[in-house]
C-alpha cells in the first residue's frame, strides 16, 4: 500500500504541489521565526559576552523596584556618587575602576535636521577599557568638546572628521568636534541606534549628572575569580552604606541577554501567530483536496478492495499519502525558513539597522516543531477523507459511481452549531480578559467558531450560489452551467470557500477594529482635547528622547501663549506594582485637557497630594482623604493624600496625576515627553513662539489639533497595513484552495466537459464556465467572511468598551473593496483550471469512464 501511495502522489504532481504549498508557507513562518530569533539571541549573547568580558564586576545604583527596558523614557536609573570610585579601587583584588555615564544624545546632521529613527540615540563617556566600541577612523575623545560617532550615522549623513557637530541632549544643544568613528563590535551600529561618546566630564554635563556615575566597571588584579571578587565588593559597598547592585560580568551579560530575548520573543509570537493562521487555513485546503481525490479515486480503491485490500489498508494508503505531503512540505518549509531568517538581517542592514554578526542557529526545537506541526496538520486534515475512502463499497464503485455517497447534513449541522456557539462563547470570555491566558482562549474560541461556521456553510451554499449566480446565468449558457455546478455539491462549494472565508473574516475584523479605534480616538480628541497645540519629542526615536524642561518654562512666560503644561512622566512603586505617574501644571491643565467630572479642586492640588482616576480609586478602595505611599527609584518614600478624583485618563495616559511640585517631592528625574499649549489670541503667533522654543529639542513635533488627529490615525493605519500584509498569506492559501479545487473538478468532469464540447460548446465558453464558477465560489466566501468578520469585530469592540472604544464603526468602503478584490482574485485563481478545461481533447474526454 505504501507503493500505491507513492505512485498516487507521483502520478498527480500538480495536485501534490498545490497541496504541499499551503503547508510550506505555514512551516516557513514557524521555522523562520525560531531560526531568526535564535540566531539573533546567539549573536547578542556573543556580543554581550565580548562587551562585558573587559571587566570582572559591575556596580550600579540599586533601585527600589525593577527598572523597565525604556529607562530613558522615565528618567533612567538612580546614579552613584563619583567619589565612590576612590573607595572601590581600594578594595582588595581590584586593579582598576572605570566609571560610566550614559544618556540620550541626538546628532544634528549638516542640513540642521536631527538624526533620528526607530532606534534609540545613545550617548556614553569613552573609556579605553570596558568599552564595547572599536575605533574605525580617527581617535577617541581626549578633551572637552570632542565626540565620536558610529559608522552608520557618519556615512549616511556625510559627516567629516574634524568638523563641528551639534548634539542635542536633555540640557539642550551643544557643539562638538568630531574626532573619531566607531563600530559596535563588528557591526556598524546596534539595530539602527546612533552612538555618541564624549569625555566623562562632557557626558556628565550633557546628561545633568554632575558628580554622578551610572555604573562602575571593576577590573580585577587576578588574585581571585569574578564570583569571589563580587562578594568582596558587595560586602565593601554595604559597609560603606551605599545601596548598589553588584554583579559579575557573566551575570550582567546574562541579564542583558534575557532582556533582549524577551524583546525578541514578541517577534517570535507574532510570526508564530500568523504561521498558525496559515496552517489553519491550509488545513481546509488539504482536507478539501483529499476529499475530492478520494471521491475521484473511488473506483481505484474498489479495485484494491476487490483484489484483497482491507478497509484498513486503503485508509492507511490515504494517510500515508498525507504523511508524505507533510514530510516533504515541512522539509521545504524548514529550508525556506532558514533562508528567510538569513535574508532578514540583509534587509535590515539595507534599512540602516545593523545586527551583531553571528552564524545561523538551527536548534533541535526548530526542526522538531517544523516537522511536528507540518505533519500533524496534514495528517489530521486527511483523517476524514481517509475514512471515506475505506468505506467505499467495492461493488458500487466498480459499477462506475463517480463519487462517494453523501451523508445527511443533519449531524454536520448539529456539530457545526455546537462548535460555532461554543467557540463564540470562548471568544467572548477570552476577550473579557477574566481568565488565565486570555489570548490562548481567544485563539481557541476563534478556531472553533471558524470550524463551526465552515460546517454550517453548506446550508447557505445553495441559496447563496443561486443568488450570486443569477447574473452570470442571465448573461450566458456557461454562466447557467457554472451556477448549477456550484449548487450541485454544497459541501464542496462550502469547503472551497471556507478557507477564503477565514482569511476575509480576519481581514474584515481587523479593519473594523481599526476603524472603531480611530473613531474612538477622534471622539476622545473632540471631547477632551482643548489645547491648540501638542508638542511631542522623539521624531520617531524609540524610546522617545525627553524634552528639555526649558521648553515649557520658556513658553510659560511667552505673551503669545495662553496656557502651557508639560506632561512629565516618572515611575514609582506602591509596594506591589510599578506605577506610571504624570505631573502637570494643575493651575492650567483643565484649560488644555478635559478630565471629566472631578471630586475636589484640581487647581489646588498640593505638593503632598495626588489625583486618582475614579476607576483606579475604586479598584484600590481609596477615596478623597485617604493616603497612598509611593516609593521612587532612589528609595525616596512620599505619602500622598488623595485629594482629587477625575473621570477620564485618555489623554494624560495614567490614573495617577501629580502637580509638578508633587513630583519633585519624590524625584527630580521626571522627563517631559509632551507639552500642551493654547494660544493667547493669534494661532500663527503662538505657533511661531512654540517653534522657536523647541529649537533646543531637535526632532520635536509641533502639531495643531488637526495634524495631531491625522498623526494618530496614520499610526493606527500603519498597524493595520502590517496586519493586512501578514494576513495576505491566509488569502493566498485560500486562493490556492480555489485553484486546486477547480483543477480537480475539471479532472472529475472530464467526460461532462467533453460532452458539452461535443454538442457545440466552444473553448472560450468552457473557460467562461470555469471562471464563472470561481466567481460564485469566491463571492460566497467573501459574503460569509465579511459577515463572520463583522461579528468578530463587534465582539472585540464590545470587549474594549472599558478601554475607550465605545462604538462600532463599519468601514463600508473597505469591506466592499475586500469583496471585489476577493472576486477578482477568484477569477485569477481560475485562469489555469479554465485554460486546462478548454484544452481537453474532445474525443478522449467523452470516452473517459
Amino acid at each position: 500500500m505504501f507503493r500505491v501511495a507513492v505512485k498516487g502522489l507521483l502520478g498527480h504532481k500538480l495536485r501534490f504541489f498545490l497541496t504541499t504549498l499551503a503547508v510550506v508557507l505555514g512551516v516557513t513562518f514557524i521555522s523562520g521565526a525560531f531560526v531568526l530569533t535564535d540566531s539573533m539571541e546567539g549573536a547578542f549573547d556573543d556580543l554581550l559576552g565580548t562587551v562585558y568580558e573587559t571587566a570582572d564586576v559591575y556596580v550600579r545604583a540599586g533601585a527600589s523596584f525593577d527598572i523597565s527596558a525604556a529607562e530613558f523614557e522615565a528618567g533612567g536609573r538612580p546614579t552613584l556618587d563619583e567619589r565612590l570610585g576612590d573607595d572601590l579601587v581600594a578594595i582588595a583584588g581590584v586593579a582598576d575602576v572605570v566609571p560610566g555615564v550614559e544618556g540620550p544624545a541626538t546628532f544634528i546632521d549638516p542640513t540642521g535636521e536631527p538624526v533620528v529613527s526607530h532606534a534609540p540615540s545613545f550617548g556614553f563617556n569613552w573609556s579605553d577599557t570596558a568599552n564595547p566600541l572599536t575605533l574605525r577612523e580617527g581617535r577617541e575623545p581626549r578633551s572637552a568638546g570632542e565626540v565620536t560617532m558610529d559608522v552608520s550615522t557618519f556615512e549616511a549623513h556625510d559627516f567629516e572628521l574634524g568638523s563641528e557637530v551639534d548634539v542635542a541632549a536633555p540640557q539642550g544643544i551643544t557643539s562638538f568636534t568630531l574626532v573619531g568613528v566607531t563600530g559596535f563590535g563588528d557591526s556598524d551600529n546596534l539595530l539602527g541606534a546612533t552612538i555618541a561618546t564624549f569625555t566623562i566630564e562632557d557626558a556628565q554635563d550633557l546628561f545633568d549628572k554632575a558628580g554622578q556615575i551610572d555604573e562602575f566597571a571593576l577590573i580585577g588584579d587576578g588574585s581571585r575569580d569574578p564570583a569571589a571578587l563580587r562578594e568582596t565588593v558587595a560586602a565593601a559597598v554595604r559597609d560603606l552604606g551605599v545601596d548598589a547592585e553588584v554583579t559579575t560580568a557573566t551575570d550582567r551579560a546574562a541579564d542583558e541577554s534575557a532582556e533582549i530575548g524577551e524583546a525578541l520573543g514578541f517577534l517570535t509570537t507574532v510570526l508564530l501567530a500568523f504561521a498558525g493562521i496559515a496552517l489553519f487555513v491550509g488545513s481546509f485546503l488539504i482536507a478539501n483536496t483529499f476529499s475530492i481525490i478520494v471521491a475521484q479515486r473511488s473506483r481505484e480503491f474498489a479495485l484494491l478492495r476487490a483484489v484483497g485490500a482491507s478497509s484498513r489498508q486503503v485508509r492507511t494508503a490515504v494517510l500515508f499519502e498525507a504523511l508524505l505531503v507533510g514530510v516533504v512540505a515541512s522539509t521545504i518549509g524548514l529550508l525556506l525558513g532558514i533562508g528567510f531568517a538569513r535574508l532578514l538581517p540583509v534587509l535590515l542592514e539595507a534599512a540602516g539597522m545593523s545586527l551583531p554578526a553571528g552564524g545561523t542557529v538551527l536548534a533541535a526545537r526548530t526542526i522538531v516543531a517544523s516537522y511536528l506541526v507540518g505533519v500533524v496538520v496534514t495528517v489530521a486534515a486527511s483523517i476524514l477523507p481517509a475514512r471515506r475512502a475505506s468505506r467505499v463499497a467495492p461493488v458500487e464503485a466498480m459499477r462506475g459511481a463517480a463519487t462517494a455517497p453523501s451523508a445527511s447534513l443533519t449531524r454536520r449541522t448539529i456539530t457545526g452549531a455546537v462548535l460555532a456557539v461554543g467557540g463564540g462563547a470562548l471568544l467572548v470570555v477570552g476577550l473579557t480578559g477574566q481568565v488565565p491566558q486570555p489570548l490562548a482562549v481567544v485563539g481557541l474560541g476563534a478556531a472553533l467558531a471558524f470550524i463551526g461556521v465552515s460546517l454550517l456553510a453548506p446550508l447557505l451554499a445553495d441559496p447563496l450560489a443561486r443568488v450570486l449566480g443569477a447574473g452570470p446565468a442571465r448573461l450566458s449558457v456557461p454562466g447557467r452551467i457554472a451556477r448549477g455546478n456550484a449548487r450541485r455539491d454544497p459541501r464542496r462549494t462550502a469547503s472551497t470557500a471556507s478557507a477564503l472565508m477565514i482569511g476575509l473574516a480576519l481581514v474584515s475584523a481587523v479593519s473594523i477594529l481599526t476603524a472603531s479605534v480611530q473613531g474612538a480616538v477622534a471622539d476622545t480628541l473632540n471631547d477632551q482635547l482643548r489645547a491648540d497645540f501638542i508638542v511631542q519629542q522623539g521624531g520617531g526615536a524609540m524610546p522617545p528622547q525627553p524634552m528639555p524642561t526649558s521648553v515649557g518654562e520658556d513658553l510659560a512666560t511667552d505673551p503669545a501663549i495662553g496656557a502651557v503644561t508639560p506632561l512629565r512622566m516618572a515611575q514609582a512603586s506602591d509596594g506591589e506594582d510599578v506605577l506610571t505617574l504624570v505631573a502637570v501644571d494643575v493651575a492650567v491643565v483643565e484649560d488644555l485637557i478635559a478630565l471629566g467630572d472631578t471630586s475636589g479642586d484640581l487647581t489646588a492640588l498640593g505638593a503632598r497630594q495626588i489625583a486618582l482616576l475614579e476607576d483606579v480609586a475604586t479598584s484600590r478602595d481609596l477615596g478623597v482623604g485617604d493616603e497612598l505611599t509611593l516609593t521612587f527609584r532612589d528609595g525616596t518614600e512620599v505619602a500622598y493624600e488623595v485629594a482629587v478624583l477625575y473621570a477620564t485618563s485618555d489623554l494624560v495616559g495614567t490614573g495617577y496625576l501629580l502637580s509638578l511640585e508633587g513630583l519633585a517631592e519624590g524625584t527630580t528625574r521626571g522627563v517631559d515627553l509632551a507639552l500642551l499649549a493654547s494660544a493667547d489670541g493669534d494661532l500663527a503667533s503662538a505657533r511661531a513662539a512654540i517653534d522657536d522654543a523647541v529649537a533646543v529639542a531637535p526632532g520635536a513635533r509641533v502639531e495643531d489639533q488637526a495634524e495631531f488627529r491625522e498623526a494618530q490615525e496614520a499610526s493606527i493605519d500603519t498597524v493595520l497595513n502590517l496586519m493586512l500584509g501578514l494576513l495576505l498569506l491566509a488569502i493566498i492559501i485560500a486562493l490556492l484552495g480555489i485553484t486546486n479545487t477547480l483543477a480537480l473538478a475539471v479532472i472529475e468532469r472530464t467526460r461532462e466537459i467533453g460532452l458539452l464540447r461535443a454538442v457545440g460548446m466552444e473553448r472560450r465558453q468552457t473557460r467562461r464556465m470555469v471562471l464563472w464558477e470561481s466567481v460564485i465560489v469566491a463571492g460566497f466566501g467573501a459574503v460569509l467572511g465579511i459577515a463572520v468578520g463583522t461579528f468578530l469585530g463587534w465582539a472585540v469592540v464590545q470587549a474594549l468598551a472599558d478601554e475607550g472604544v465605545q462604538r462600532l464603526v463599519l468601514p463600508g468602503g473597505q469591506l466592499i473593496a475586500y469583496a471585489v478584490v476577493a472576486v477578482i482574485a477568484g477569477v485569477i485563481a481560475a485562469v489555469f483550471p479554465a485554460w486546462r478545461a478548454s484544452r481537453l481533447d474532445v474525443l478522449k474526454a467523452v470516452t473517459v469512464e
